[in-house]
């Protein structure tokens, strides 16, 4: 840029460098999308930047900021920019920028598509963060991609960088010493001890300082060890490393490698010695020679970690030998001079580079087999010709390796193993070698499986698949020994005969000259020498000292610090006093006899073989003596354990089935008597004779554990069950009904609470079912424990028993009655809902069953509460509602969260899922479920879908579904749809309720959030899915209604007749959803709250909208039920006013439908769905 000075400004923006031209490349990769815009927009910056032409993107040196001499400039230098982002554009993503006038224009359109700082991309990061693994990169590789990803999410999350706090600087270091636990944990294994010496540092180092230290720890390996082999390759070293060899020189033999006091000849060879003959290896059979070896270690980088493993020599020829050792044995030994299909067997498969599927030549190998005989699909051969595909399916063809989208080629006679799919599916690589090649995990490390080289091809039999390193160390020791003298094999085989009868004995052509490996046998010395029997004595001492025992042992070997090479053992017969004394030299035995007993007595000597002891394993043998054990000279009696038995955890929630069994367990007994004795409390029943004309029903005893929130056992309870399928109706019972509190109910006055900040306390009732009377004339059997041998006696029952059919009934009517009587009043919308105000202060009581929530702006009028329950009824107070329903209620200053985590896990666990793969969704995207009779009416193509046999099974999952969508609206819809098929469901629909499961298992602890910061104003959100049912065409509603920003109530459900036009189905969900707007509204009411204003209604239809708003009457309408049309008179009332929403923000629509995984992951979050155990998702 020249200036009207005639001087080049070099700082102008302006300024064109002789360097700057249209085909540079300013940073080294291009934009692909959302997964590297954040890295590629920081690069382009810092280019930019450098280049001086960063205000042509950011808009702060445009056209209209230089003076009109200089506008040729000015584009010269814009069209040059926008050369520089086009060449770092991927070309999908350049085809529609090209034809861009300005670089400000083509900069702002990617930030605008791909700068998307949103939930799914930081789950994203969070996820690969979590399961970045080393595997078998070097740490510098390893360091490098968690430093990408840290930066990453560095940039979408801002973090406070304020050091003028202590909170802030706290919150710094928090997140320092996380992303330095999270680089610690995924290392390998190899570096566990580095690991642990780093935790234990006060204070904890920062991640680059611990990236310097294993770098040092990593160099130091490689120079001392050489090249670092992958983890695999341990597999076939020796075991050697686990012991620590000498290297000094012996000073008795000067040879390199062992002691003198470990001098085999010179101390005895030890009993389980083996004798082989070391075989040198043959040169002309090497293929590593160890100047090779040296050479790679003398080049390696000792900053990279290779990937495949580096064998040593005898490593590489131990895997020959392996392999030559299977082939000779394997049935394609004699057909090595025949063509390529006769020479590689159905159980064999050829690695192939170039193929693009595995091929399989046996039909019978095949699982799962699908025909693709109407897909007219062929394979295209290097001839070009083509063969046809009969059949697709699954192969496993090693424990380890199961191969998928097998395709089977009736005209093939071999089978084909693709390595780009083998490496893909198995997240594997393949390193090949001369002689084999082997199969390896990416992630452990893991080896999966070994090729071997035949004729030009590699070849993979199932056969020679990877073992345990240690049996794969000992069998590559015995392959080594395969060259050793067949004289000692044959002389082991044959009882151990001599030499001279192996001679004589017809094994020709074997030949056995080497007498000197059988002299050497360690077995022959030990099983056939002689020694004296010992004869049965019952000869017994009748005095101290009459009869002496005398045992020498010795010599040993090795002689102890102070020349001890032998011990007498001394052993009085009468007292069994025992001593042990070390001695010198085996003349000295009387000396240490006479300090006993000083007397003369004549002593017979009987020498006996000797019997050494097995050495200490690891210790010295000059410290035999400290090995020595002297038995107690008095027997001692015996010893009992005085440590407590402690019960399996599988019996810790153990519950009996029978009486009999019961009454000997501690916890069930008093169980037991604690039922029997609220029984006689309660004056349940009297003891009569049977009236004639009367039949009694039975009882029996049941015993159920009721657990905490946490999942741990509160106490065990029995409870006496009347066998109420035996009343008859109309005799034993009338009316059965008994309200319980609905699970919309709950949540709403639970919001309410949170939303005033008002206590919420939890009650119980024991033996509730117990306290209601019993007007009918009900007989029953004595329980088993009460009866009298020879007595015909029955009970009447005067109060209501668990099992009866209107124990529920008698119970909550005894309970209102109760309520009614101090003073409180019968919700007429939830019967289950009793309230009572005294001006501005109010108390709530929600009843379920036995089950009482209480809440409440006056703690005085609560306490009054509790006070008239205890004076009715025997009651539990529970304190602070915590546990409700199986529904964990947690609690904090921001709102309430429930959820059912304990119960999720449970369903996990029972499933067997544990282990299983997370699901992002519930169900798949347009997948749709049939019924069997639909599938026998509708033919359809590739359909092999087949009934369940246990249909209990099926049932049962649902069941438990059903009940966890209490807290969990996001499963909804999959429930609803899935639970249409509980009369003959098909395995597809059990595999798609286990998908359920596998969801679930990838947050258990979501829940509902109850903000404390709501208003009492109603926001519903409706929709449906028009004729989604394939087989009546019947739409779906589904609506869900928030108190302000607390999700209380949703449903997903099929419309009950056929709508002609999407309006009037999304019309009739409009109607449903009015109508639980209409109850909610009665039921805030009788919690004495009036909702601000009209509820909200938001639908993304504007023909319903337009219908419910006017009073249209044409073909489209005049069909519609007219109590659809209610909706117009709340319109008209003022107590709904309807809005638009777009369709990707209609939070119903999860309700409706299966959605992919970011607009499922968007709409739950917006319904208020928090993990409580993992905030930050």
């Amino acid at each position: 840029m020249v200036t009207p000075a005639n001087c080049v400004d070099f700082n102008h923006p302006l300024y064109l460098h002789p360097s700057d031209t249209p085909s540079t490349q300013l940073v080294s990769y291009q934009l692909l999308g959302t997964e590297n815009f954040t890295v590629w927009s920081c690069a382009m910056r810092i280019a930019l930047l450098a280049k001086n032409k960063l205000g042509f993107v950011d808009g702060s040196c445009s056209k209209e900021s230089v003076t009109a001499d200089l506008h040729l400039q000015w584009d010269r230098c814009n069209a040059l920019v926008l050369s520089w982002i086009l060449n770092t554009v991927s070309k999908e993503l350049s085809a529609g920028i090209v034809f861009a006038s300005s670089a400000a224009s083509v900069w702002i359109d990617p930030h605008e598509r791909f700068n998307k700082i949103d939930g799914s991309r930081i789950f994203f990061l969070h996820r690969e963060i979590a399961s970045h693994f080393q595997g078998t990169t070097s740490v510098s590789l390893y360091f490098t991609k968690m430093r990408l990803l840290w930066d990453e999410y560095d940039a979408l999350v801002a973090f406070s960088s304020c050091g003028c706090c202590e909170h802030s600087r706290q919150n710094a270091d928090h997140i320092v010493q996380q992303r330095l636990f999270q680089f610690l944990m995924g290392l390998n294994e190899t570096y566990s001890a580095v690991r642990s010496q780093i935790l234990l540092m006060i204070p904890l180092p920062t991640v680059s300082q611990v990236y310097s230290m294993l770098m040092q720890e990593e160099a130091q390996r490689f120079h001392v060890s050489g090249p670092v082999a992958s983890e695999p390759t341990s597999v076939f070293s020796a075991n050697a490393a686990q012991k620590k060899w000498f290297n000094g020189i012996c000073d008795h033999c000067k040879v390199k490698g062992h002691k003198r006091e470990n001098y085999f000849r010179l101390i005895r060879y030890p009993p389980d010695f083996k004798f082989t003959k070391r075989k040198t290896v043959n040169s002309s059979n090497s293929v590593v020679t160890a100047a090779e070896t040296v050479d790679k270690i003398t080049n390696a980088d000792s900053s990279h970690t290779p990937q495949a493993p580096v064998f040593t020599q005898a490593q590489y020829q131990q895997i020959l030998s392996l392999l030559n050792k299977e082939s000779s044995v394997a049935p394609t030994a004699s057909l090595a001079e025949t063509s390529l299909a006769g020479m590689v067997l159905p159980c064999e498969w050829i690695l192939d580079t170039g193929a693009t599927n595995h091929m399989l030549s046996d039909f019978h190998c095949l699982e799962s087999a699908v025909s693709c005989a109407s897909l007219s699909s062929c394979v295209r051969l290097p001839t070009g010709s083509s063969s046809p595909i009969t059949h697709t399916g699954s192969c496993t063809i090693s424990p380890d390796i199961k191969l998928a989208n097998v395709l089977y080629i009736p005209d093939f006679r071999y089978n084909l193993l693709s390595i780009s799919k083998l490496t893909k599916d198995l997240h594997c690589f393949v390193a090949f070698y001369p002689h084999f090649c082997i199969f390896q995990d990416l992630s452990s490390g893991k080896m999966k499986g070994i090729g071997r080289e035949q004729d030009g091809l590699y070849i993979f039999q199932p056969s020679q698949t990877v073992m345990s390193p240690k049996s794969a160390s000992t069998l590559g020791n015995n392959l080594f020994s395969t060259t050793a003298d067949s004289s000692l094999l044959w002389h082991s085989r044959l009882g151990h005969t001599s030499i001279s009868r192996l001679n004589k004995m017809p094994l020709q052509p074997c030949t056995f000259s080497n007498s000197i490996a059988i002299q050497q046998c360690p077995v022959c010395p030990l099983a056939k020498q002689n020694r004296l029997p010992f004869p049965i004595s019952t000869t017994r001492a009748e005095t101290t000292f009459s009869l002496i025992h005398l045992d020498l042992w010795g010599p040993y070997r090795v002689s102890t610090h102070s020349g001890h090479r032998y011990f007498l053992t001394i052993v009085d017969d009468f007292t069994r006093l025992t001593w042990v004394y070390l001695l010198r030299l085996k003349s000295d035995v009387l000396t240490p006899f006479f300090s006993i007993y000083d007397n003369t007595m004549f002593l017979d000597l009987d020498d006996s073989v000797p019997h050494p002891p097995t050495p200490v394993v690891s210790l010295p043998h000059s410290l035999f003596p400290d090995s020595l054990v002297i038995f107690p000279s008095i027997t001692q009696p015996l010893r009992h354990t005085s440590r407590l038995p402690k019960q399996p955890q599988w019996m810790q929630d153990y519950v009996c089935s029978n009486q009999s069994s019961a009454s000997s367990i501690a916890r069930s007994s008093y169980s037991i008597s604690q039922e029997i004795r609220a029984l006689e409390e309660n004056g349940t029943w009297e003891v009569v004779s049977l009236p004639q004309g009367k039949v009694p029903i039975g009882c029996k005893w049941v015993y159920r554990v009721k657990y905490q929130s946490d999942g741990s056992i509160e106490r065990f309870k029995a409870r006496l069950v009347g066998n109420g399928y035996r009343q008859r109706a109309g005799f034993d019972f009338q009316e059965t009904f008994s309200p319980v509190a609905k699970q919309v109910t709950v949540r709403t006055v639970i919001s309410v609470a949170a939303m005033h900040d008002w206590p919420l306390f939890q009650m119980d009732v024991y033996n509730a079912f117990l306290q209601g009377d019993l007007y009918e004339e009900v007989y029953m059997d004595l329980p088993e424990g009460f009866r009298k041998q020879g007595e015909h006696k029955v009970c009447r029952l005067l109060k209501s028993l668990y099992g009866l059919k209107q124990a529920s009934r008698q119970w909550n009517l005894k309970l209102t009655e109760a309520l009614l009587h101090g003073g409180y009043v019968q919700s007429k919308h939830d019967y289950s809902l009793f309230t009572k105000k005294q001006g501005d202060k109010i108390v709530v009581l929600l009843v379920y069953v036995d089950d009482l929530l209480i809440t409440g702006n006056a703690i005085e009028m609560i306490d009054e509460l509790k006070r008239v329950l205890h004076s009715s009824f025997k009651m539990k107070d529970l304190g602070k509602l915590k546990f409700f329903l199986g529904i964990v209620i947690v609690r904090s200053n921001r709102g309430i969260i429930l959820s059912q985590r304990k119960y999720a896990l449970e369903l996990i666990a029972d499933v067997g899922f544990g282990e299983a793969k997370p699901a992002s969704t519930p169900l798949e995207q347009n997948k749709r479920f049939t019924t069997a009779e639909y599938d026998d009416f509708v033919v359809l193509r590739g359909c092999n879908d087949e009934l369940m046999q246990d249909v209990s099974m099926y049932q049962r999952l649902m069941g438990r579904l059903l009940y966890l969508t209490n807290t969990r609206p996001d499963i909804s819809y999959a429930v609803q749809h899935l639970s249409q098929f509980m009369q003959k469901p098909k395995k597809s629909h059990y595999e798609a309720a286990l998908r359920i499961v596998r969801y679930i298992k990838k947050s258990p602890g979501q829940g509902i959030f109850l903000s404390a910061e709501s208003k009492t104003q109603l926001i519903a959100y409706c929709d449906s899915d028009w004729a989604a049912c394939p087989m009546t065409r019947r739409s779906v509603t589904g609506f869900c209604i928030k108190l302000r920003d607390s999700l209380v109530s949703w449903k997903s459900k099929k419309q009950s007749t056929v709508s002609l036009s999407s309006a009037e189905a999304e019309y009739r969900s409009i109607a449903s959803t009015v109508a639980e707007i209409v109850w909610l509204n009665g039921l805030l009411k009788d919690i004495c709250f009036d909702q601000i204003g009209p509820t909200l209604l938001f639908s993304d239809c504007q023909a319903a909208l337009q219908i419910a708003v006017n009073p249209v009457f044409h073909k489209r309408t005049k069909h519609i039920e007219i109590d659809c049309h209610f909706v117009r008179e709340k319109i008209r009332e003022g107590l709904i006013r309807t809005q638009h929403v777009r369709t990707n923000e209609q939070l119903a629509d999860v309700m409706t439908k299966a959605l992919g995984v970011q607009q499922h992951e968007y709409l739950v979050t917006k319904l208020g769905v928090k993990d409580l155990y993992h905030p930050s998702t």
